[in-house]
Order: structure tokens, then sequence, then C-alpha cells
């Protein structure tokens, strides 16, 4: 929407590297460095720990109308619920709601991306990309980010 939005996401990306590197111990020394100069750069204009609500950005992009026809349905795939834990769906039923699901959910998440990576924000992204690998190959094998 505009290079104010994109910075502000920019810096809510390095606000979440920062909380994520806090939470993995054992971090290499120069990729600490690197981001707590990230973070002394940040403006501070919030506290380290809040973001823009997903509700309020889709607002602001004017896609509210798509948030709250879609938030519902997508967030079960995100989070399960007591739906999802106490519903006896079989195998037949589950596959085509994962099918459904994952299609959407990367669909949506390919049009960000090429609008991301086309940005501002994607140039910022790239400045920290080895730094993230360097913190996501701190993970668990089985919980990294692909």
């Amino acid at each position: 929407m505009s290079e104010d939005n994109a910075l502000e996401f920019s810096d809510d990306a390095i606000r979440d590297l920062v909380a994520l590197n806090r939470k993995i111990p054992g971090l290499d020394d120069e990729t600490r460095t690197r981001l707590e100069a990230a973070e002394a750069g940040l403006p501070r204009t919030k506290d380290s720990h809040k973001f823009k609500e997903a509700r309020d950005a889709a607002a602001i992009a004017s896609l509210g109308e798509f948030y709250n026809t879609n938030v519902k349905i997508l967030s079960k795939y995100a989070h399960p619920t007591a739906l999802s834990v106490m519903a006896a769906l079989g195998e037949a039923s589950v596959k085509p709601l994962r099918a459904q699901f994952s299609g959407v959910g990367l669909t949506i998440a390919n049009e960000a991306l090429q609008k991301l990576d086309s940005s501002f924000i994607g140039e910022r992204y790239r400045q920290y990309a080895e730094s993230m690998a360097r913190a996501n190959d701190q993970i668990p094998a089985h919980r990294r980010l692909k």
C-alpha cells in the first residue's frame, strides 16, 4: 500500500526474529550481533512484542471483507479447535478439506510473496535472509522452516 506500511511490516519481521532469537539458545555470535544491531535500528514507535493485528492490516489494504469471509475457515487449518479435535471425520472427508485449506493457503501465500518480493520489503528481506537462515538452522530439524 505504501513505503511506510512496507517499513512497518519489515520492522515487525525484525521484531519477530529478535523475539525468536531470545527463545533459541546457542545462536552463533555473528547472528546474535546482527540481530542486536537490527533491533537497535528499529524505530521506538511500539513495544517490541506488538504487531499490527491481521484484521487491521486487512482493513487498511481494503481486504476486510475477504478477511472476514476466510479467517474463520483458514484459522481451523492453522489452529486446532474443539471441532477439529472432536469431529469424527474419516480420511475420505479429511482429504478434501486438507486439499481445500492447503490450496487457499498456498494461493494467498504465493500472492503475498510475489507482492512482497517486488516491493521495498523484498530488499529488506534479502538483507537479513542469511541471518534468518542461520537462526532457522538452530531449530531442531523437524521444526525448521522450509
